[in-house]
């Protein structure tokens, strides 16, 4: 047996126990007992195995070995003697071999490593070492009785099979600081010092003077006067135009009430609209702070209008779960505000540009289509047009990528066609709004929706209108409309295209951080790879393993299609294999080509002597593949 890796270390996260130490420099080994079931069975506890062998844990298992010359049962109990830990897969049928007595006939090696684990428990006097794992939930009913009380594990998930692997390697979820100094304790406190004690303590970074000054009722001046007691004690600090707390340990700070959490919320939202960009983005995490600790019965208005308010910051972020969070929190301040006017706009935007807006990056389109058609009549039950015209510009996208995925020809023709309807109604709107750019990014998305109806002079067209409007280069929608010049350019010359689509990379890469800017590069990267893959260009590949990076920053099911378009090119991938694969989406292909990739490497000799899969094979690793998707992307 070769050395193995060392275990790879892990984010401080999830929770394990302590472990007896090892010998410096020596991985930890790990016996694994299971019984004998049916094929599936047996091939997941050999993935398990080896998987844990590829992560730095030395495993062993009677699925490695033909026969020991010492014969089966004093290798069992060497090994569970031996090693560091022993793995013990608990499922019905183990259970049910342990619970029979010695006359029956199956399940003896079951029985015999049992009676080892209890003689060593009975001896050690305490758990160290023996530790149940299931690979599903049912399997929680069948952990012997000897183990109840040790921690157990299950498998089928990252975070149980994480958590499994720090137990193993020793690597605790939270890291103990040195201890530190005793806690300062404040004198008596005034009204004002203590508001603002608790908004720091509430908001996670530094506030601005003048917001904590309007919480305060004071001005920056007399404010700072005021809390130059905190100063001298080294309690907060005061940095050009922003205030902090110093240190945390302090005792005697009160948290913020329902009322002061209502005016510090609305504070700071009437500071991000009046302030710049560049000032208002360090205070959007002090935000959606207020906004989650705000009582919906006492703030609803303010609660209501929160995504509106910071939409930009949250979207350019990239974290799809705060919009969400902060949309749907939204939305629900609303309905319970009695949706007077603003707040029957405040949740239109949170569905159109929150829920929806996720929803469609998420490959999530019935939901998304159901959102803005929420969002839509919002809008029209108050007659607010700009609102509307948004709404048939999102909607005609998502009937577009509707189309793109849908099998059925005369399907696809409809959905194109309401795609080409909706949004020649958003520019009417939009165009009655005197809203040029937003006329001008119609255009570009209709030109798309023409691409894919296969109407080349019509979607030229519709670029040269968009074309007029979309004029300033740092904007996304200009980037977004050199995209799909490349796309119309690829009927003609696809150097040409390649030259479009290097011209977005070149112009977003250097721009700083913008999720949705950054989105836009994913897509030249896609883009030109596909391109200068026809071309033979080998910078193809690299292409493709950009655009899946930044999609798997932005947790944004794209990341599948960049690297399906490197797996496809495998030699397995023959026309059989295609055709079945062709009927799943790209997210169950990806993860397909990764488990067949997986198999066929441990298995070089078998790989060589025949390329071609068995129709049974690909089925049953479609059917895996499908399981490890619903894991990877749990439901929003």
């Amino acid at each position: 047996m070769g050395t193995d890796p060392t275990p790879p270390r892990l984010p401080l996260f999830d929770d394990i126990d302590s472990r007896p130490p090892r010998p410096a420099g020596r991985p930890p080994t790990a016996f694994i007992c299971y019984a004998h079931e049916t094929h599936e069975h047996n091939q997941h506890v050999q993935d398990f195995t080896n998987k844990l062998r590829a992560d730095g844990v030395d495993c062993a298992a009677d699925i490695f070995e033909v026969s020991p010359p010492e014969g089966w049962a004093r290798w069992m109990l060497r090994r569970i003697k031996d090693s560091d830990f022993v793995i013990v897969v608990c499922t019905a049928t183990h259970a049910r071999h342990i619970a029979t007595g010695p006359a029956s006939k199956s399940g003896r090696g079951v029985r015999w490593e049992d009676d080892a684990i209890l003689q060593c428990l009975y001896e050690d006097g305490e758990n160290r070492r023996f530790i149940p794992v299931v690979f599903d939930k049912p399997g929680l009913d069948h952990i012997p009785q000897a183990l109840k009380s040790a921690t157990y594990y299950n498998i089928s998930t990252d975070a149980g099979y994480t958590a499994l692997h720090r137990a193993l390697t020793n690597q605790p979820r939270v890291e103990k600081l040195p201890l530190g100094q005793s806690t300062t304790r404040l004198p008596a406190l005034g009204s004002v010092e203590s508001q603002v004690l608790a908004l720091l303590i509430a908001c996670p970074d530094p506030l601005p003077l003048e917001l904590v000054a309007c919480v305060a009722g004071q001005d920056v001046a007399r404010l700072s006067t005021t809390l130059q007691r905190l100063r001298s004690k080294g309690v907060i600090a005061i940095a050009e135009t922003t205030l902090r707390l110093a240190t945390r340990n302090v005792d005697g700070i009160r948290n913020l009430s329902d009322d002061e959490t209502a005016a510090a919320l609305s504070a700071a939202l009437d500071f991000l609209k009046t302030h710049p960009k560049a000032e208002g983005r360090p205070q959007m995490r002090n935000v959606v702070t207020l906004q989650e600790a705000a009582n919906i019965e006492i703030a609803a208005a303010t609660v209501s209008h929160t995504f509106r308010t910071i939409q930009s910051f949250l979207k350019s972020s990239g974290n799809k779960h705060l919009v969400l969070e902060v949309a749907r929190r939204s939305m629900e301040a609303s309905k319970r505000s009695g949706r007077g006017l603003e707040q029957t706009k405040d949740e239109a935007v949170a569905a159109i540009c929150g829920v929806s807006w996720v929803y469609q990056r998420t490959d999530r389109l019935a939901n998304a289509l159901a959102e803005a058609q929420h969002s839509l009549k919002l809008g029209e039950d108050i007659n607010w047009h700009k609102n509307t015209a948004f709404c048939y510009k999102c909607l005609g996208r998502l009937k577009r990528m509707e189309a793109e995925a849908a099998q059925e020809s005369e399907r696809r023709a409809a959905l194109l066609q309401n795609s080409i309807s909706l949004l020649s109604k958003a520019i009417q709107e939009f165009t009655t709004l005197e809203l040029v750019a937003e006329v001008g990014d119609c255009y570009s998305l209709l030109a798309r929706t023409y691409l894919a109806v296969g109407d080349p002079e019509r979607a030229r067209t519709a670029i040269n209108e968009a074309n007029q409007r979309l004029i300033d280069p740092n904007n996304k929608d200009y980037l977004d409309l050199q995209i799909v010049k490349g796309d119309l350019m690829l009927r003609v010359s696809r150097r040409s295209a390649e030259g479009f689509y290097s011209e977005v990379i070149a112009a977003t890469e250097d721009g700083g951080y913008d999720a949705q800017r950054s989105e836009i590069t994913a897509r030249a990267y896609l883009h030109r790879g596909r391109v200068r893959r026809i071309l033979g260009d080998h910078g193809a590949r690299a292409d493709f393993l950009s655009a899946a990076k930044i999609w798997g920053h932005l947790e944004d099911p794209m990341a599948d299609t960049a690297h399906w378009e490197i797996q496809q090119a495998a030699t397995w991938v023959d026309r059989e294999a295609k055709e079945l694969l062709d009927r799943e989406s790209v997210g169950v292909r990806v993860r397909a080509g990764r488990i067949v990739d997986d198999e066929t490497a441990r298995r070089p000799i078998a790989r060589s002597r025949r390329q071609k899969l068995p129709r049974h094979y690909l089925q049953d690793v479609i059917n895996r593949a499908k399981k490890q998707l619903a894991v990877d992307q749990p439901a929003w």
